[in-house]
């Protein structure tokens, strides 16, 4: 315990208190480890807000005066549980409810802010799409932005990354000179 000169405090009290930067997971940061801390922050940036469910992203929300939510909607949507048991139980009692687990827990406040700022005109402006990606292949990246970002993903320029197709290739040898294969696996029998 530390004494600030009127009133005792923890030290990880006092601690957060005199920082200025943090980084938390969406729930960690309502713990009750810092239920004596009023978090209020000027800014909040979210990443993987795509991941998230609605009630997580709310945690966050409330503590911020400007929110960031940086995401991606075309990948993994929020994943509420991997148990069975647990998903079964939450799906019976939502449509005991009236509800649909699918449309419930399968869109993330981010896709819906998306969805409705893509919408309105007057809000696509607070939309940005980082439209150069850098981990793929050029040839897996194509195919990615042909089939799930309708061709606005870009691969990087060869003027700024000139060897770029050498430092992601796989190294495997292959008769062709490929980044994508498809294998048919209708005809093979299952065990």
């Amino acid at each position: 315990m530390l004494n600030n000169g009127s009133t005792e405090i923890d030290f990880l009290t006092a601690m957060m208190l005199q920082t200025n930067i943090m980084g938390a997971t969406c729930i960690h940061i309502a713990s009750s480890k810092y239920s004596k801390v009023n978090f209020r922050f000027d800014y909040v940036i979210m990443d993987e807000s795509s991941k998230a469910s609605p009630a997580e992203t709310l945690v966050p929300i409330n503590m911020g005066q400007n929110i960031i939510l940086i995401g991606d909607h075309h990948q993994l949507p929020p994943v509420v549980t991997r148990e069975e048991a647990v998903k079964k139980n939450v799906k019976t009692e939502l449509e005991d409810n009236g509800l649909d687990f699918e449309k419930a827990f399968g869109e993330s406040l981010f896709e819906k802010l998306i969805k409705a700022f893509e919408a309105d005109e007057s809000k696509q402006n607070y939309i940005k799409m980082l439209d150069i990606q850098y981990r793929m292949p050029k040839q897996v990246g194509s195919l990615i932005s042909k089939y799930f970002y309708d061709s606005k993903l870009k691969n990087p320029e060869t003027s700024v990354i000139p060897d770029y197709d050498k430092q992601k290739q796989h190294e495997l040898t292959l008769k062709k000179n490929t980044s994508i294969i498809f294998f048919s696996t209708s005809q093979r029998k299952s065990k």
